[in-house]
């Protein structure tokens, strides 16, 4: 967007009888009219609106209030834990992989919960990349976290092993990608505990995986900053995720 509405160094034999002066004159942004289109509010489009929309007529945006979330559409009594992270400043990103890796493994490791059948949900494809390479260094370490992948670019023959894997609990952990599940929505057998190591893009993947879970001992961990409330307000309401973002406490349940 930011290289829209440039003077071009060269005129490419242009008849400039049919140019308008504020084009010539680098004020095509002002002019511009921009119709941005979403399902959801996300930093991305806020951050297009305000920085990239200057049009002299004004700027309008028309969003949805989410009052209640996605949580209500979620059918089995899941033990849901929102993590909020601490605001450590720098890289958001590095931030999170740093708590994910250094803080939250160590702890379900310990536990019961992270001991196997545990889908890791990732909905940027960056940190899926990331968490990976992660996994590869740790699986190839004394724990010997063993893990398949599940991403729009695994291939169908190693999809159906990965799965097959998974189900019969032959590995502990499956990282699981956003776009593979919008393009599958497999239904994966055997599993038992959900880490959210964002929340989902499209709120409405929160509670279809948690429909997948079993009744029973079933958990689900999501990773929550400041940075995410937006997200957080599409799945458990805009009152409690302001709640969740400005409490002292750093851990919220939902049963």
């Amino acid at each position: 967007m930011a290289a829209m509405n440039q003077t071009p160094s060269k005129d490419h034999g242009a008849d400039f009888s049919r140019v308008r002066t504020f084009c010539l004159n680098g004020w095509g942004r002002a002019f511009r009219q921009t119709v941005v289109l979403a399902p959801y509010v996300t930093p991305d489009t806020n951050a297009l609106f305000r920085e990239e929309c200057a049009s002299l007529r004004g700027r309008v945006r028309i969003s949805h209030a989410c009052v209640d979330g996605v949580v209500q559409r979620i059918a089995p009594k899941v033990r849901q834990l929102f993590q909020r992270m601490a605001d450590c400043g720098g890289d958001p990103d590095e931030a999170r992989l740093q708590y994910f890796t250094q803080e939250l493994m160590p702890k379900l490791r310990k536990s019961a919960v992270g001991q196997g059948h545990t889908l890791v949900y990732v909905p940027s494809y960056f940190d899926y990349v990331r968490l990976r390479n992660w996994f590869r260094e740790v699986s190839s370490d004394v724990e010997r976290m063993q893990f398949v992948v599940l991403s729009e670019y695994t291939e169908p023959g190693d999809v159906t092993r990965n799965r097959a894997k998974f189900r019969d609990g032959g590995v502990d952990y499956a990282l699981c990608t956003e776009r593979f599940h919008y393009y599958h929505r497999y239904q994966l057998k055997g599993l038992k505990h959900i880490i959210f190591y964002a929340l989902p893009t499209i709120a409405g993947f929160y509670s279809e995986l948690l429909n997948l879970l079993p009744p029973l001992g079933s958990t689900t961990t999501a990773l929550i900053s400041k940075y995410d409330g937006l997200a957080l307000q599409r799945v458990v309401g805009s009152a409690r995720a302001a709640k969740m973002l400005s409490a002292p406490k750093d851990t919220h349940l939902l049963c």
